[in-house]
């Protein structure tokens, strides 16, 4: 039996115990879309009711739209912005986590220096932004992963100055908001974040996340933070979660808003199948995982086949969101977003298998391998009956 198989048996278990005894935190799971914002419609509510969601997140880039809003040009409806919110307006029982992605790093841009013509303009469209949404959101985190989507040389303090640019930059983001909540009567948490790879001493000690935790902590109208665990095992996922609330006053909050063992898979898909299912289902036996996926996406298989092969992966981790909910009752943190899927089937598309990062195995709905059903809409991949079990209990 797979060891994770067995342990999720024990997991499972402990997170009830865990729930009864629990009187200080709870738990939500939902779902996250990043920036596929138009994966959230009213053809796909009924796969987050499904899995008992009530929570969905995606990513807003900021900077791509902010050239459409200076033109005067539509930057709303073609960001998708107006079909993500439309969704909780038609689900009153939805919540919403929107990430301001400021794409800085990715156009090798440097911060806006504060007081600026440019830091004014996007403080502007940010305003234009939450005047559009803000009543809608439930949380709203001020970066995607500044650490990642900022210029290096942005994220060390001055030593003449003492000025960090990347908390400067998003304390001033974070004001904007907190101004905005105040002027018209929203009720909307902000969150610093998301913040990644806490397992790491030399990530806990840099001079932008020692900025931001402090920011975080000394602020009253700050609610918490976002954390990011992406990981290659269960024990660094865990030790994320740990650091984040060591790091954190404990009456601030912790969201979750991405997490996976993405590292981990990509050590595995040059690994062979299973020879039992490569013989039930009549595939080489050299074949590599990769090539089984290479295979799939050219021809979808059925929901029962990449069940099967799931179920024989010695290194797949089945009950992945039994140890995260766990964890998340321990260590304070209150919603978790895990991968909602590409829910619409690639229609005459093939992309590349990513060896470095497969982030395409995280996901409760697989369309891009496995056979939609008669309405055109995803199945649900092996880890999905884990999932809605867990969001089932809350």
């Amino acid at each position: 039996m797979n060891k994770y198989l067995k342990y999720g048996l024990m997991v499972a278990l402990s997170t009830i115990v865990t729930m009864a005894n629990s009187q200080t935190s709870k738990t939500e799971m939902g779902v996250n879309v990043n920036k596929a914002l138009w994966r959230i419609n009213p053809n796909t509510y009924k796969l987050m009711d499904a899995v008992n969601a009530k929570w969905y997140r995606g990513m807003f880039f900021l900077l791509e739209y902010y050239d459409k809003y200076k033109k005067g040009e539509d930057w709303y409806t073609s960001s998708y912005l107006a079909n993500f919110i439309q969704a909780k307006r038609d689900n009153p029982h939805y919540k919403m986590v929107l990430s301001i992605y400021w794409s800085f790093a990715d156009k090798n841009m440097k911060l806006p220096a504060p007081g600026s013509t440019q830091m004014n303009d996007y403080k502007g469209f940010l305003q234009e932004v939450l005047n559009y949404v803000g009543h809608d959101i439930d949380k709203l985190v001020i970066s995607n992963e500044p650490m990642w989507n900022t210029l290096a040389s942005d994220r060390v303090t001055n030593q003449d100055t003492g000025i960090n640019p990347s908390v400067e930059f998003h304390k001033q983001v974070a004001q904007v908001i907190s101004e905005w909540k105040q002027n018209n009567n929203g009720d909307l948490d902000i969150y610093v974040g998301a913040l990644n790879a806490l397992h790491k001493a030399e990530n806990r000690d840099a001079d932008d996340v020692v900025g931001m935790i402090k920011f975080a902590n000394t602020t009253p109208w700050i609610k918490g933070i976002d954390i990011h665990p992406h990981t290659r095992n269960m024990e660094d996922l865990e030790s994320i979660m740990f650091e984040a609330r060591e790091m954190l006053n404990s009456d601030k909050d912790i969201i979750m808003t991405e997490y996976s063992l993405v590292w981990r898979w990509a050590q595995h898909l040059k690994n062979k199948l299973p020879e039992a299912f490569a013989t039930q289902y009549n595939y080489p036996m050299e074949y590599t995982f990769k090539n089984y996926l290479e295979k799939a996406q050219r021809k979808r298989v059925s929901k029962k086949e990449w069940n099967d092969l799931f179920s024989q992966l010695d290194w797949w981790v089945p009950h992945f969101p039994k140890y995260v909910y766990k964890w998340s009752q321990q260590y304070g943190v209150s919603v978790t977003n895990y991968a909602f899927g590409n829910n619409m089937p690639l229609l005459n598309q093939e992309l590349p298998i990513d060896d470095a990062a497969p982030f395409f195995l995280n996901q409760l709905y697989q369309g891009r391998f496995v056979q939609p059903t008669a309405d055109g809409l995803s199945k649900h991949a092996f880890i999905w009956q884990s999932f809605k079990q867990v969001n089932a209990t809350n």
